[in-house]
This record gives C-alpha cells, structure tokens and sequence, in this order.
C-alpha cells in the first residue's frame, strides 16, 4: 500500500520506509521498557479474563443472584470502569503512570478477595464496582505506558503489539480457570484474578518511565 501513496515520490517513500522500519526495530522489537509494559498487560489482562468468565457463573451459583441481578452487577462494573477512566487517566498525568498503576492493582487484589467472602446483595455489588473502578480502567494507562517508552512514529505499531501480546497470552486462562473450578469451585477464579493481578502490582516497580530508560538507547548513547 506504500507504493500506491500518490504524494510520495519514489526517493522519499525509500528513505521513510527506511526510517520506519529502523524505528520499529530499535523502538518495538528491541526496547526493553516496552516489553516491560508488555508483560504488565498480559498479567493485567489475564487476571481481568479469568474474572469475565466466571463472574456471572459465581453470582448465579454461588450467590443465587437471579439473571436480573447478574446483568446488573455486569453492567455496574463495566460502568465503574468507563467513568472512571478520564479522572485516573488525568491522575496518571499528573503523578504519574507507575504510583497509579501499582495502586490501583493492589487495590483490586485484595477487593477480589474480599468478594469471595462477601454475602448478601448490595456488598458484591460494591466490590464488583471497585474492581471495575480500580481494575478494568487501567487499560488505557497501560497503553499510554507504552506510548511512553516508544518513539510516537510507531504509537499504532505500539499499541498493535500490545494488546496482541496480552490477548494471545491470556488466551488459556479462561480454560485454566475452568479446570480449577470444577475441583476447587468457582471462587477459585478470584483468587487467581488476585494472585494475577499482585503479580502485576509487584512487576511495576521494575519498569521503565521513558525511552531514555531502556537498555538499548543506554547502549547507543555509550
């Protein structure tokens, strides 16, 4: 599709392609702050498919909701997770992506665990809110991580990358899951939400804040 841009001239469209492919090499294939991220958002999203799954099973089964309630509180917390993301994003912004990050994921470790105790009505409703609150918003902050440690020439390349990468690897846990539910029962699936998404709390302190950070601009500035 390249060769078919009517505004570039043969010369040019070389030396971009060139330059492209330069940048994802040094910024994408090689940039150890984006894998980084990249290994944040596979946990993240592994803990958040392992959640969607069996959510509805759980308070259908286990806490009896009836089907009006199980839309609801499904509704509820993709709600939190919508409203929410402008003031965490503009938080992010302020303070910073990792002390919001490594914040909230905690957070919304120990609220999955205490959902698993958790009885009644309007309790689950309030830990299903916080955990779509603290956790599913934070998708859009890790894609903004990784904007962050790559050159802005390739932000859709980053972004493409990104979410496969946490897509083709979360993939199994549903089926994982699933398998330890019908041993364990289903509140299993919280706590590996909870162990998933502790994993990741504890990974953010060991990534970079910018592209000046990554062992490869490190070794060309040497």
């Amino acid at each position: 599709l390249l060769w078919l841009l009517p505004v570039l001239g043969n010369d040019r469209l070389v030396r971009e392609t060139q330059g492209y492919w330069d940048e994802l090499k040094t910024g994408l294939v090689f940039n150890v702050s984006l894998l980084k991220v990249a290994v944040l958002s596979i946990l993240r999203t592994a803990g958040e498919q392992g959640l969607k799954t069996f959510l509805p099973l759980y308070l259908a089964e286990t806490l009896h909701f009836s089907p009006a309630l199980v839309g609801f509180g499904i509704a509820v917390m993709t709600f939190s997770g919508s409203w929410v993301q402008p003031f965490i994003g503009l938080l992010s912004d302020r303070i910073g992506r990792k002390p919001v990050l490594f914040v909230s994921l905690l957070l919304s470790a120990f609220v999955a665990w205490g959902l698993t105790v958790a009885s009644g009505i309007l309790l689950p409703i309030l830990f299903i809110s916080l955990i779509g609150s603290l956790h599913l918003s934070l998708r859009s902050i890790i894609f903004a991580f990784a904007m962050d440690v790559t050159p802005p020439e390739i932000g859709a390349s980053t972004i493409g990358f990104v979410f496969s990468a946490n897509q083709f690897f979360s993939v199994l846990v549903p089926v994982m899951t699933g398998y330890l539910a019908d041993i364990y029962g289903l509140s299993i699936a919280f706590f590996m939400f909870a162990i998933l998404t502790m994993l990741a709390a504890l990974w953010v302190p060991l990534m970079s804040v910018s592209r000046a950070d990554t062992a490869l601009n490190k070794a060309q500035q040497a």
